[in-house]
């Protein structure tokens, strides 16, 4: 069997998957974008990772580091928070005023975190109850992200608020 040129950008590129994946929970190593080819940018990250880990310092992936990194790599992706999809893909579903379910209360949780951030959102009562307040709140994010105002919450304005909330909770 031959190793061939495309084998090798194939086991670079996965390298670097990994690097990069890395690199999200770990500061000190670089980020590397995978592009199949073993340069400068590639071999300071496998460095910084060999450094990182207690591993002789060479820039260069031989079994030890290889393990290494897979090893550390899984251990971050598994241990990753899967995230929950629970907006109802059914077409044409949307949450509105006079709606009462645990989709409104979530909804409403997040309205109440992102005014943290944003002083002039109208703020909502938690009680799982789809109201006037909660209606004025998303029509607001609405309005702010270009969405056709209705102050329903389909599954586009629902992406957008978990978008909004993701961002803002992330922000230190």
């Amino acid at each position: 069997m031959v190793y061939t040129e495309a084998d090798k950008k194939g086991h670079i590129m996965e390298l670097q998957k990994y690097l990069y994946g890395i690199s999200r929970h770990n500061k000190n190593i670089p980020v590397v974008i995978p592009d199949g080819f073993y340069g400068p940018e590639t071999a300071a990250a496998v460095s910084a990772f060999q450094r990182e880990y207690g591993l002789p310092v060479t820039g260069e992936v031989d079994k030890e580091t290889w393990e290494t990194i897979v090893l550390i790599y899984n251990h971050l992706i598994n241990n990753v928070p899967k995230p929950i999809d629970i907006f109802p893909n059914s077409i044409g579903f949307a949450l509105k005023e006079g709606d009462r379910n645990y989709l409104v209360y979530i909804l409403q949780i997040m309205l109440t975190a992102i005014k943290k951030f944003y002083n002039n959102i109208p703020e909502v009562n938690i009680n799982s109850i789809y109201s006037s307040d909660t209606t004025n709140a998303v029509s607001f994010l609405q309005n702010i992200s270009n969405i056709p105002v209705t102050g329903n919450v389909d599954k586009y304005t629902w992406n957008n608020i978990v978008r909004i909330f993701e961002y803002l909770s992330n922000t230190k």
